[in-house]
Parts: structure tokens; C-alpha cells; sequence
């Protein structure tokens, strides 16, 4: 399942940004190259993934689903639950005690403007760790999670995910796997953890 097509892929993700075209106009006389352009970045997703909330403001659960559509509930499997920083994932129940998280992917509620940036992961051996950074309007960033998937953990592509507590406090992390399938994309959630929520940078 890790080797599918890459081109299945693009329907769940999109890229991070376009290559610089060349400029048409003839270079300076002085000038010999122009400077080669910036690396591509990783696939990101732009759809929340698991389904996931918060039954309080320190108690998330994220499950898992089958869903012809990200933007479809699906058919719900495997939850974790957490309920303090530090504590191991624990299986649960979604409940309509929930509140589903519905805000942005790449939401961030504290001041100065961030938002939260994903590199997914490739489903293949030796694939980059999947990310998340908190990006600031005034272009600073910091990494505040990184996942490199075990060789044994199943998915066409890994995706990390955030979720931030109600009053603000906590950031949750969800790992997940995605799985593509004929007319159907698959999320397991791997794991789950409760941080501190960081400052903007």
C-alpha cells in the first residue's frame, strides 16, 4: 500500500507552491545565470483529516474514517482519547458530548497572525518526516512536531494534525495514516498527544 501511484495522491493534497517561472526578457549583459530557483516543498494537506474535537476544554478524541468525501463524516473508526499533557492515547467512543473541531486546517488562535503549516510524509521507505510549524506573519517559524512513521505503519501518505483547545491552553497532535482507495480515502489515527499551546513566534 505504501508504493501506490503518486498520482493518486493529488486528489488529496495540494501543493505547497508553484515554480518560479523564468522571466522572458533578456538577461543584463553583466549578469552570466540567473539564480536557480527554490526546491519544491513537501504535499500538504488542506482538509481536516481525522475526525476529531474536544469534549471539554482538556479532553480530545480524533477517530478514524472511511469517506468518499473529506468533507463527509464517512464511517467512523478506531478513537483515542487524551485528557492531560503526557498522558498515554486511550480507546473511546465519539460521542455527541463531542464538539466537532470545524475551524481551518492551518488555523492557530493565539495573537500575531500564525497559522499552522503541514509537510505530509510519502507512503515510501526513506520518505521525509511529516511536520507541523506555527508560521507567523512576520515570517518567522518554528517546527512544533515532527513524525517519521515506522516501516511497519501502513498508509499511502502520513499526515500530522492540530487542534487547539477551546480556551486556547492545549494543542493537540494527531498522527495519521492515509489510504487511498477506489472512490474512497482512508484515515487511521495512529496516535495522539496533548502539549502546551506554543506562543506565537
Amino acid at each position: 500500500m505504501r508504493q501506490r501511484s503518486f498520482k493518486a495522491l493529488v486528489a488529496l493534497v495540494a501543493l505547497a507552491s508553484c515554480q518560479t517561472k523564468s522571466p522572458t526578457a533578456p538577461l543584463p549583459p553583466h549578469k552570466e545565470s540567473m539564480t536557480p530557483p527554490a526546491p519544491e516543498p513537501g504535499l500538504h494537506h488542506t482538509l481536516r483529516l481525522a475526525w476529531a474535537g474536544w469534549k471539554n476544554a482538556h479532553e480530545y478524541l480524533a477517530c478514524g474514517r472511511r469517506t468518499g468525501e473529506l468533507t463527509d463524516k464517512g464511517r467512523l473508526g478506531k478513537c483515542l482519547a487524551v485528557t492531560a499533557v503526557g498522558q498515554a492515547p486511550v480507546a473511546r467512543e465519539w460521542t455527541d458530548a463531542v464538539t466537532r473541531d470545524e475551524s481551518a486546517v492551518a488555523s492557530a488562535p493565539m495573537a500575531g497572525g500564525c497559522h499552522v503549516h503541514f509537510t505530509d510524509a510519502q507512503g515510501a521507505p526513506g520518505s521525509p518526516a511529516a511536520v507541523a510549524s506555527l508560521m507567523a506573519a512576520n515570517g518567522k517559524n518554528v517546527d512544533i512536531a515532527s513524525w517519521q512513521p515506522r516501516p511497519e505503519d501502513n498508509g499511502d501518505q502520513f499526515a500530522l494534525e492540530t487542534s487547539f483547545s477551546p480556551d486556547g491552553t492545549l494543542l493537540a497532535i494527531t498522527r495519521v495514516a492515509i489510504g487511498i482507495g477506489e472512490g474512497e480515502t482512508s484515515v487511521d489515527v495512529l496516535g495522539v498527544e496533548l502539549r502546551a499551546a506554543p506562543a506565537c513566534p
